[in-house]
């Protein structure tokens, strides 16, 4: 999660309880080990469109460490 909260702008990333928080297109994103939040989405597809954009991020921070 470090790596991966140093690619989202206005991301904060707290080491100790190991928890993400961001903001994207007004909505609210926290992002736990096993759990991904998403407060003020319009619909499951909305959310669903910040999930994809998510696993991108993801994977570009894996390929970056490969």
């Amino acid at each position: 999660m470090p790596r991966m909260s140093s690619l989202i702008e206005g991301c904060a990333y707290n080491p100790e309880a190991n928890i993400m928080g961001f903001r994207v297109k007004g909505m609210g994103v926290i992002v736990e080990a096993r759990k991904i939040i998403i407060n003020n989405a319009e619909n499951e597809t909305e959310a669903m469109t910040v999930v994809d954009w998510l696993r991108d991020v993801v994977n570009a921070a894996d390929a970056d460490n490969t």
